[in-house]
């Protein structure tokens, strides 16, 4: 069994699962990340080869996701027989403000069970490596109060897997993206990401404000590959 780099895509919702329709023979092309790239299934608890779109709480067949374009940039950098595992954990329309992913909430905790399993899966030394997500568009929509709560609430919880998820420490990337600038408490929910950065080593913002979007709350596919690309080269910056 191989040792594992272990990627975590948790405290996520729909742009991190992606909404955008497969590109065929760019989004299917697996060539660079076949062998070296796996997934332990949200909902299969397996782990098989990653393919668009990841066993997410919620995907669409037909979609795909930041993570390809990620793992390509990764692979090169993997140490001898070491793998990518990625713990997908994703679900649309979920929020901190609707009781998704606070401490205690079902599915923070059920995405802290997936990672459990993933970190104990046989085989040498499986180590969590970072963190993933694209999280706030609900928060945002939910209104200028819940909006003015984001902050608060998200500290809380990342301080709670500092405290609780084995192999997480405050030097794991936590690596996260801004919303649409025009959407409505944009500017509060991105002013917070910026503060949650600027307080916490391990967090660590990549701006996200220059890309398209193919409808109100979900990047197309060229600008979810970008953000992919954008992850890796904050996670190969900050990864110790």
């Amino acid at each position: 069994f191989p040792s594992h780099d272990i990627c975590r895509m948790t405290k996520a919702q729909s742009n991190t699962i992606g909404r955008a329709a497969i590109r065929a023979g760019i989004d299917d092309d697996y060539s660079a990340v076949t062998g070296k790239v796996f997934q332990f299934g949200y909902n299969s608890q397996t782990v098989s080869a990653a393919t668009n779109p990841l066993d997410q709480v919620n995907e669409n067949a037909g979609q795909m996701g930041l993570w390809l374009e990620f793992c390509k940039a990764i692979v090169p950098t993997l140490v001898g027989n070491r793998k990518i595992l990625l713990v997908p954990c994703a679900q649309g329309g979920t929020s901190f403000s609707g009781g998704y992913w606070n401490a205690g909430n079902s599915l923070d905790n059920s995405s802290k069970a997936r990672l459990a399993a993933a970190m104990a899966l046989p085989g040498g030394t499986n180590r969590l490596c970072g963190v993933l997500t694209l999280l706030c568009e609900s928060d945002a929509d939910a209104g200028a109060t819940a909006s003015g709560l984001f902050e608060g609430r998200y500290q809380a919880a990342y301080n709670d897997y500092l405290a609780n998820v084995p192999g997480m420490s405050s030097a794991t990337p936590w690596i996260m993206g801004t919303i649409k600038p025009d959407k409505a408490n944009a500017t509060t929910i991105n002013a917070a990401l910026a503060n949650l950065d600027a307080a916490n080593a391990g967090m660590h913002l990549v701006a996200c404000t220059d890309l398209a979007w193919f409808d109100s709350d979900h990047y197309d596919a060229a600008s979810l590959a970008t953000i992919g690309q954008r992850f890796a080269q904050k996670y190969l910056e900050v990864a110790s």
